[in-house]
């Protein structure tokens, strides 16, 4: 995670200085935040978003295929 935001930061820096340096930027974090805790969290993070988008597209599935049944019916 801090990597990630050290490459966004200077691909940011770099696009809008005018200055030739790159640019640094570092991210400290306390003891009680350790990389194997901002992992856990991470992983929940992915997992609690991957539900989220399960979840909507099964409700646009569901949504189209009412609609469709509505009105696709055959009268003889």
């Amino acid at each position: 995670m801090p990597i990630g935001l050290h490459f966004a930061w200077d691909f940011y820096l770099d696009l809008w200085s005018t200055e030739k340096d790159p640019s640094l930027f570092i991210v400290n974090l306390n003891n009680k935040f350790g990389i194997n805790y901002i992992d856990k969290i991470n992983g929940l993070v992915q997992i609690i978003i991957k539900i989220i988008v399960i979840i909507i597209l099964i409700a646009i599935i569901y949504i189209k295929r009412k609609k469709l049944g509505k009105g696709s019916g055959i009268n003889v």
